[in-house]
C-alpha cells in the first residue's frame, strides 16, 4: 500500500490491518516517496513487512513482493510444523492442549462425557533398535494410519513424541462403547507389520481417563491416563481404566524428586559435553554442557530420567544452578591454561520465571569465579520464549546487558513472528534437528533450513545445525550458510577426561581466540 493516500494514509492503514483477527503475520509492503529515516521507522513502526521507495521499477517490485511471498509460505509452514508432528502429521502435544481445552468447555457446557487414551507401544524400541530408525519412523506412520481407522472422524489423535500417542473420544455414552473401542485399537494394532517382506509385532497399552468422573482439568485428566497407561504396561497388550489407587505410582515420583535432590546437594551428577564443530575450519570452537546423574543404585541416568520431573517440581531451579556452577568454574580452570572454550547451558521456563534470582545467582558467580562472559552461551527454546513474547524480551535483555551469549534453541517449532525476533537480543539461532533429520530427501525441510539461516544473516545472527548425523546432512547445511554443526556425526556426549582428551587441542589451534559470537 502507499504511505500517502487520498483518505487516510499508509501507516494508519497497515496499524488497523494489524489490529484485525489474524493479521498479525500478513505481509505488508509500504510504498513510498519518502526515503529518509524517520520514514522508514514509521512503516517498521506501523507493522509494514517492508517498503519499497517511488520511483517504482517494475523488476525490483516484482522481486520484493515474490520475497515477501516466500517468506509468508515458509512462515505458515512452520506454524504447521510447530503443531503437528512431522512423521506422522498427527496433531502434536502443543495441538492436543489445544483442542483440549476447547472439547472440555464444549463437554462442560453440553453435560457431556470424553475419554482421553494414553497409548504406549509395547516392543516398539527393540524393533528400533535392531532394525533402524527408518523402520522405525515407518511403523510409526502405519500405527497413526491404524489409529485413524479405529476412531471416528471427529475424534482426536496426537502423537506426543516417541511411541506415545493419545486418542480424544466425545460424546462417550458408557464404559461399555468406550471399552469396545480400546479394543478395537488393541486388536489392530496387534495385526502383523510388513516391512522388508518381514513381519512385526507389536502392541499397546492403554490408559483411560473419563471427563467429568476421573478429573474436571486438562492436566489431571491426562496425568490419570498416564498413571492408568503405567498400570496396563505391567502386562501390555491390554488398557486399564483409571482408579483412585493408582495415585501410589504418585508416590514413586515424589521418591524419584527426594533422590534427585539429594543428588543435587551430594554430588551425584556430572556433565557431559557435545562438541560444536565449525565446518569451515575443521576444528571444534565450543561445546553444550548436558546434565547426567550417576544414581548410586540404578547407574548413569541421561536427561530423559528425571529432567521432567525437575520441571515439574521446584528442582529445576537448583538444578540449573549447579550446572552453572560447574560449568563457569570449569571455563575458569580453562582460561588459566590460556584456553578460551565457549560452554553453552540450556534454561528452563521457570528459570526464565524467576529471571531476578538467576540473574543474582550469575552475578555471583562471575565475582567468585572471573571468566570472559561472552564464553558462556544460555539457551532458551523457542516454545518458552512464545509462551509471553514480551516478558521474555526483557528477561533476556538482563541475561545480554551481563554479557552473556544468547541462544534460541529448537528453532523452528516455536513459530516465532519476525517482527518479534528481530527486537530480541539474541545471537545464535539453533536449528531444530527435525528440520536436519530428513533434510536429504525432503526439499520441504532444506527449504526451511535456508529460510532460517537467511533470516538469521539478515538479522545479524548466527546459526548452529543440531541433530546432524551423516556427512550429507553436514555438507547440505554448510552449503546453505550455516557452517557451525553439533550432532553424533562429530560426538555424543562425552565425560570431561573424554572431550578434553579429543577436542580440547582445537581451542589451542584457534590461538586461544576462538568466540562462537565471531565465527
Amino acid at each position: 500500500m502507499d504511505a500517502i493516500m487520498a483518505d487516510n494514509d499508509g501507516f494508519s492503514a497497515c496499524r488497523a490491518i494489524r489490529e484485525l483477527p489474524n493479521c498479525a503475520d500478513i505481509p505488508i509492503l509500504i510504498i513510498t516517496s519518502l526515503d529518509d529515516e524517520e520514514a522508514i521507522t514509521e512503516a517498521f513502526a506501523s507493522g509494514a513487512t517492508d517498503f519499497i521507495t517511488k520511483p517504482l521499477h517494475f523488476t525490483v517490485l516484482k522481486e520484493r513482493v515474490s520475497r515477501l511471498v516466500e517468506a509468508d509460505k515458509a512462515g505458515k509452514k512452520v506454524k504447521q510444523m510447530a503443531y503437528h508432528d512431522s512423521l506422522t502429521g498427527l496433531p502434536n502435544r502443543a495441538r492436543l492442549m489445544q483442542e483440549l481445552r476447547l472439547i472440555l468447555d464444549r463437554s462442560s457446557l453440553e453435560r457431556s462425557r470424553i475419554a482421553v487414551l494414553f497409548l504406549d507401544l509395547d516392543n516398539f524400541k527393540n524393533i528400533n533398535d535392531s532394525l533402524g530408525h527408518n523402520v522405525g519412523d515407518l511403523l510409526l506412520k502405519v500405527v497413526a494410519d491404524r489409529l485413524k481407522a479405529c476412531v471416528r472422524e471427529t475424534d482426536f489423535i496426537a502423537r506426543l513424541g516417541g511411541d506415545e500417542f493419545t486418542v480424544v473420544l466425545e460424546n462417550i455414552s458408557n464404559n461399555e462403547a468406550l471399552s469396545k473401542i480400546a479394543q478395537t485399537i488393541c486388536q489392530s494394532l496387534n495385526e502383523p507389520f510388513v516391512f522388508l517382506q518381514r513381519e512385526m509385532f507389536i502392541s499397546a497399552s492403554i490408559g483411560i481417563s473419563v471427563f467429568p468422573e476421573d478429573a474436571e482439568d486438562i492436566n489431571t485428566l491426562l496425568k490419570h491416563a498416564d498413571l492408568a497407561m503405567f498400570k496396563a504396561k505391567k502386562n501390555k497388550n491390554q488398557y486399564v481404566f483409571y482408579q483412585s489407587g493408582m495415585e501410589d505410582e504418585i508416590s514413586r515420583r515424589l521418591e524419584i524428586e527426594q533422590e534427585l535432590r539429594y543428588a543435587i546437594d551430594n554430588d551425584q551428577l556430572v556433565l557431559h559435553y557435545q562438541p560444536q564443530y565449525n565446518v569451515s575450519n575443521k576444528i571444534v570452537v565450543a561445546a553444550e554442557t548436558l546434565v547426567r546423574w550417576q544414581h548410586p543404585k540404578r547407574g548413569l541416568l541421561g536427561p530423559a530420567e528425571f529432567i521432567a520431573i525437575a520441571e515439574q517440581s521446584d528442582l529445576i531451579t537448583g538444578l540449573t544452578k549447579w550446572v552453572l556452577n560447574e560449568s563457569i568454574k570449569q571455563v575458569e580452570k580453562w582460561a588459566q591454561t590460556g584456553l578460551a572454550v565457549n560452554l553453552s547451558i540450556n534454561l528452563s521456563g521457570k528459570d526464565l520465571e524467576t529471571t531476578g534470582e538467576l540473574v543474582d545467582h550469575l552475578t555471583q558467580l562471575i565475582k567468585e569465579h572471573p571468566i570472559n562472559t561472552s564464553l558462556i552461551e544460555l539457551e532458551i527454546t523457542e516454545s518458552i520464549l512464545m509462551a509471553d513474547p514480551e516478558q521474555g524480551r526483557k528477561e533476556l535483555l538482563q541475561l545480554k546487558n551481563m554479557g552473556f551469549t544468547l541462544a534460541i534453541d529448537d528453532f523452528g517449532t516455536g513459530y516465532s513472528s519476525l517482527n518479534y525476533l528481530k527486537n530480541l537480543p539474541v545471537d545464535i539461532l539453533k536449528i531444530d534437528q527435525i528440520f536436519i533429520k530428513d533434510m536429504e530427501q525432503n526439499s520441504d525441510d532444506r527449504a526451511l533450513v535456508k529460510g532460517i539461516i537467511a533470516l538469521a544473516d539478515s538479522l545479524g545472527m548466527k546459526t548452529i545445525a543440531e541433530g546432524v548425523e551423516t556427512e550429507a546432512q553436514r555438507d547440505i547445511v554448510s552449503g546453505l550458510g550455516c557452517n557451525i554443526i553439533q550432532g553424533y556425526l562429530i560426538s555424543k556426549p562425552v565425560p570431561l577426561d573424554e572431550f578434553e582428551q579429543n577436542f580440547l587441542a582445537d581451542f589451542s589451534k584457534a590461538k586461544q581466540k576462538v568466540k562462537l559470537k565471531l565465527l
